[in-house]
């Protein structure tokens, strides 16, 4: 089982107002994930369509993964309060995680 694990230390945030027409799914709000090395790791794509598209890993070992829009406040907070951010990708299943890993037991968020 192929894994894609990072750390992310800083990311890109937009909206989009446009009407796609392509066969890419619209995005309505992506957020652009970056490791320690200022590389890309890969897109959280935000769309308003169920069910979601599939997850996909590029040759470049970069993903797109989807949620729902009304999942982008609650990823962008994690973003900004949580430290530090690690993702987790399973190539094989598709299957994307963010989570806050190694936080110490009882930190109280400031």
């Amino acid at each position: 089982m192929p894994v894609i694990e990072k750390e992310v230390r800083s990311y890109h945030i937009g909206h989009i107002s446009a009407d796609n027409s392509a066969p890419y799914p619209k995005e309505s709000a992506w957020i652009q994930l970056i490791d320690e090395d200022k590389q890309h790791i890969g897109k959280l794509i935000f769309v308003d369509m169920s069910p979601l598209p599939n997850n996909i890993v590029h040759s470049n070992n970069e993903f797109d993964a989807f949620y729902h829009l009304d999942r982008f406040n609650d990823i962008v907070n994690i973003l900004r309060y949580e430290k530090p951010i690690g993702i987790y990708f399973d190539t094989d299943y598709k299957r994307f995680e963010i989570q806050a890993t190694r936080e110490p037991v009882g930190e109280e968020e400031s």
